[in-house]
């Protein structure tokens, strides 16, 4: 994903992602002809956002950027608040 949407994707250093950019993502290969489905790209997506770095970064951070890397969206307080939520069963669970 860091290679080919590189301005969005960092697994070192997660951002959040748009809602909605699984859409964007596959129109954007039909446009530059990349060779992934839309499975593929579900699966890849999976890989970002359920990690646990990805869910400490929706904790801490309000805003959410699309494909090009700029600001395209809020994360919601209830978001946030489901998150936190998480990032405290998986901190608990892992002791």
């Amino acid at each position: 994903m860091e290679g080919g949407f590189g301005e969005c994707f960092d697994f070192s250093h997660p951002k959040l992602l748009k809602e909605g950019i699984l859409a964007d993502m596959s129109a954007e290969c039909t446009t530059i002809s990349l060779p992934f489905t839309e499975q593929q790209l579900r699966e890849c997506l999976r890989q970002c956002i359920y990690r646990f770095r990805y869910h400490k970064a929706l904790c801490k951070n309000n805003v959410r950027y699309g494909l090009d890397g700029n600001p395209c969206g809020q994360v919601t307080i209830e978001q946030k608040a489901l998150d936190k939520a998480m990032v405290h069963r998986l901190r608990h669970n892992k002791n």
